[in-house]
């Protein structure tokens, strides 16, 4: 059936973790509701590096229920018009190091 031409997009943020800065999450969220524009957000709520790639050679497991200004940031997110969405529970391959980063 014939339809009006539309471009509509959405900007997904991926892989957003509890260890995400959560000042420049809000500062997305009011950039993207001023403008008008719809997003979405990518939500890993288990943030694991077992080898402590990244932490100095400390493993480091970081959980959004451990992390209440994180989820806080996620709501202030969607009142802004943003939508949640799961991308995953954790974001690493299991107990190895990552096979595509050597």
């Amino acid at each position: 059936m014939p339809h009006a031409e539309s471009h509509r997009a959405v900007i997904r943020f991926e892989d957003v973790d509890p260890t995400y800065d959560t000042d420049k999450l809000r500062q997305l969220a009011d950039y993207l509701h001023s403008e008008g524009v719809p997003f979405c957000v990518a939500v890993i709520p288990v943030y694991i590096d077992p080898y402590g790639y990244y932490n100095d050679g400390e493993p480091e497991r970081v959980a959004m229920s451990e992390t209440p200004e994180f989820v806080a940031a996620l709501k202030y997110m969607t009142s802004k018009g943003g939508q949640i969405i799961l991308h995953g529970y954790t974001h690493q391959y299991r107990n190895v190091p990552n096979p595509t980063r050597q």
